[in-house]
This record gives C-alpha cells, sequence and structure tokens, in this order.
C-alpha cells in the first residue's frame, strides 16, 4: 500500500515537473493547447462533412427509389453521361468507348479488350434510365497495334464497397467513428472478456474513421517507410550552392536536429545517428544517400539496420539574389505507426515538431553564419571549426 501511493506521487511529481518546469513548461503547455484545439477543429469538420454526405447518400437513394416505381425519364443525353461516369471503373480504356442513347437504349462503339466486355456490358445496363444495352464493339485479346488501346492505368477495379478501399466517404468515415466510440463506451461499462474484444474493435475502427488511414499506415505493420508522411516548405536567404552543400553532408546537418545524441560517419555516403525520444529512449538510423543532383535534388533512405524505418527527398530552386528555396518530404515507420505519430506529437516527439526545430537552425545558420547556441557546446571542436570557417551569407 506504501508503495502504490509512493509510486502515484512520484508520477504526479514528475508529471508536474514536466509541465510547470520554468523553462520549458509554458511552451509544452501551448503545444498541448494547440493541439485540442487543432483536434477540436478537426473533429467538427469531420462530423460536419460526414452529415452532409450522408444526406446527399440519403437522397441519391430516396431518388432511385422513386424512380423505380413512377419509372425514369431522363433524357438521351443524361443517360449518355450516367454511363460515361460507370463505364470508367469497368474497363482500363474508357475514351476507347463512344456511347449513344436512343429512347433508353444505349450503343457502345469502339475498341475493348475481351476480358472487360460481359463486365461493361453488365455495368451499363445497371444504370438508372437503361432500358436495352447494344455492343458494337471491337474486341481485343491483347493491345497490340491498336492505337486506342494503349497505355491505361491497367485493370479496372470495378466499383468495391466503400469499406474496401484505402479512401473511405465522409459518410462511411462517420459512421464508423460512430459505431466504434459505441463499441468503446460499451467496453467501459461492461469490461467483460466481450466487451473489451469489442472496445478494442471499436477503437480500431474510431481511429480509422477519423483518420481515413489504412490500417497499415495506422500501426505501422506492412507500412514499410511510408506510415507518416510530412512535408515543409521553407525559403532561406542564401545561395544554393551552400544550402545544398551543407544538407548535403548529412553527418554535419543531422547535428542540428533538437534529440540527436551521437552522429557517426560510416563511409560510403552512409551516416548513424542516434537520438533520444522520451517514452521511447534511444533510436539509432543509418541512412545512405540514393540519388544527389547538385543543386537540385537529394533522396536519402534508411538500411535495415535502422530502428525506425525512413525515407527523404529535398528539392532545391534558387530565386536569385543569393536566395533558395527548399521543399523537404519525409516518411518514416515510428512504433505503432501514425497512433505512435500522433501520441507523440502531444508532447512535441513526433517528426513534424523535430522537423520544425531543425529548419529554424539550419536557417539561422546558413542566413548568419552563426551556430545556434543550444547546440555549439554539443558539436566535435573539429566540426564546430569547419562550420565556423564556412563563409557567411551576403543575403
Amino acid at each position: 500500500m506504501l508503495g502504490t501511493t509512493f509510486s502515484k506521487g512520484l508520477a504526479l511529481g514528475a508529471g508536474l515537473m514536466y509541465w510547470f518546469d520554468p523553462d520549458r513548461g509554458r511552451r509544452r503547455r501551448a503545444g498541448i493547447r494547440d493541439a485540442i484545439n487543432h483536434a477540436v477543429c478537426s473533429v467538427e469538420c469531420f462530423v460536419d462533412r460526414g452529415l452532409r454526405d450522408l444526406w446527399n447518400r440519403v437522397e441519391g437513394l430516396t431518388h432511385d427509389a422513386q424512380a423505380l416505381v413512377t419509372g425514369d425519364d431522363a433524357d438521351d443525353r443524361t443517360l449518355e453521361e450516367r454511363v460515361r461516369s460507370k463505364i470508367g471503373r469497368y474497363v482500363s480504356h474508357p475514351r476507347a468507348i463512344d456511347v449513344s442513347s436512343h429512347d433508353g437504349r444505349i450503343v457502345l462503339h469502339g475498341s475493348v479488350l475481351a476480358d472487360e466486355v460481359d463486365d461493361l456490358v453488365n455495368a451499363v445496363a445497371s444504370v438508372r434510365g437503361v432500358s436495352a444495352v447494344e455492343p458494337q464493339l471491337d474486341v481485343y485479346e491483347q493491345p497490340g497495334n491498336v492505337s486506342s488501346l494503349q497505355g491505361g492505368g491497367g485493370k479496372a477495379p470495378g466499383e468495391p464497397i466503400d469499406v474496401m478501399q484505402e479512401n473511405w466517404s465522409p459518410a462511411t468515415r462517420l459512421l464508423a467513428g460512430a459505431f466504434g466510440t459505441g463499441l468503446m463506451v460499451n467496453c467501459l461499462a461492461r469490461r467483460t472478456p466481450g466487451a473489451v474484444l469489442l472496445g478494442t474493435l471499436g477503437f480500431g475502427l474510431f481511429l480509422r474513421g477519423t483518420t481515413n488511414l489504412p490500417t497499415r499506415r495506422l500501426t505501422g505493420i506492412g507500412a514499410g517507410r511510408q506510415a507518416v508522411s510530412v512535408r515543409k516548405a521553407f525559403h532561406v536567404e542564401a545561395p544554393v550552392e551552400r544550402v545544398f552543400d551543407f544538407l548535403a553532408d548529412r553527418c554535419t546537418a543531422l547535428r542540428f536536429l533538437p534529440q540527436v545524441k551521437h552522429v557517426e560517419e560510416l563511409g560510403d555516403g552512409r551516416c548513424g545517428w542516434t537520438f533520444h525520444v522520451q517514452g521511447a529512449g534511444d533510436i539509432h538510423i543509418e541512412e545512405e544517400i540514393v540519388e544527389r543532383e547538385r543543386n537540385h535534388r537529394l533522396s536519402w533512405r534508411s538500411s535495415t539496420d535502422s530502428t525506425v524505418a525512413g525515407e527523404g527527398e529535398v528539392r532545391f530552386e534558387s530565386e536569385g539574389d543569393g536566395r533558395t528555396f527548399v521543399d523537404l518530404c519525409l516518411s518514416y515507420n515510428p512504433p505503432a505507426g501514425a497512433i505512435g505519430h500522433a501520441a507523440a506529437s502531444l508532447f512535441g516527439q513526433d517528426a513534424k515538431s523535430q522537423l520544425e526545430q531543425w529548419i529554424l537552425r539550419i536557417k539561422q545558420y546558413l542566413e548568419t553564419g552563426h551556430i545556434p547556441r543550444d547546440i555549439e557546446s554539443k558539436l566535435p571542436e573539429e566540426v564546430r571549426q569547419h562550420l565556423s570557417a564556412q563563409p557567411q551569407s551576403t543575403a
């Protein structure tokens, strides 16, 4: 009993120290407030879009039901447009097919692959207002030299149900989120093994609906290096040559990261670095540059020995007068995927927050030539001398 009370008091004291730290407490509290405000705005937008989409779908179903009872008196032009919007989901080359309508009878002309004919005809026949389908098509087993069948995006997917697609509609997301919330509330109220299992399922549905991210990105399982993506574009008051050379020297540039503890050059264009994340401990990454186009493009990716898989790309564009536009894209797979990223963002430990601080530091150095004070003392002497010897920007 005494041990439990002591543990609770210790945890409470640590929490108070974290939130009311005289140096960083104000910033941490502001970050939490911003995250809460952003979450509230996101939920309001999510609910509004979901309700509007749900209402539109109900209206569409109502009109379809009325048409079944009273008949559909759509004119030929309307039917043609309905059919054209349908066939793009069932054939790989919809532009190769011409559609004409005569009193509800649809005539199809053009070229099509043999394995798509039946799906095409059945799909057109299912269009509201179509009374008959007359396929006058040139059917080919292979595209061959038929110009209208060249290119294309592969076999058409058809019309899978919404929950089987990667991107869900706003209405589906709203219903999934509401149903998931109901299962979680039931879990808290009953706490039986069955309720816990359903509550876990509900939590997954809630996250899937609110984030619209596929399960592999939510959990990080099977997402490779792309569970979470972050993109930042910014301007640097320095020549493009200097900006490129600095970022291409990965071992030096990585020392400007907020939580970095150790950076080591591994040779052959590879760099290893370790950074600390509160609650997750030290994380080690080994990366290598995979593409380098001087003053234009630089890309890198992590090796299989890294604790966290990731990849990045940065593009450079000179704007003249010693000014450079930088477009940086970063993808990575943190522990627990997007869920882990969201948890880390509450404490400013996510990649986006770290990247923003990193950008501010490298801008300060590249634009003024002065190394930020909070990292200068952490740099090895040879690195500090190398950075100090670089020419300052004249912008």
